[in-house]
């Protein structure tokens, strides 16, 4: 009871969100997720996934990165285990392989395509 009324004091006090309607585009650049299902690789627990970069103001699709997952506990549960989350973030069950990168697959290549100009104020 006492943590419930610490948390609505502190909730109280927090910065209210204000919405607004928003007019016209706001980004020049998107990025776009596609699963991949499959169901045959779904029976052996791969999923994977497309990432796309698209520029707005032609259409042009800037860069593409399919990305599989591979569960080897295939979907045990066993010990509180989470096969989807344990296959997305240990970076030898993913290919393309990438043991070095865990989290943050798509800051990467979004910093890997978009590269500002010197001087460009952001």
């Amino acid at each position: 009871m006492v943590r419930l009324c610490a948390y609505r004091r502190w909730y109280s006090h927090a910065p209210r969100v204000k919405r607004a309607e928003i007019k016209g585009p706001t980004a020049r650049y998107a990025v776009d997720f596609e699963d991949l299902v499959d169901p045959e690789d779904r029976d052996l627990w791969i999923a994977g996934t497309v990432i796309r970069m698209i520029d707005r103001q032609t259409g042009e699709l800037l860069a593409e990165y399919a990305e599989y997952a591979f569960d080897p506990g295939m979907g045990s549960g066993a010990g509180g285990r989470s096969p989807w989350q344990y296959a997305g973030s240990h970076g030898q069950t993913r290919c393309p392989r990438t043991e070095w990168m865990t989290h943050s697959h798509t800051r990467y290549i979004v910093d890997q395509v978009l590269k500002p100009q010197r001087g460009a104020t952001q």
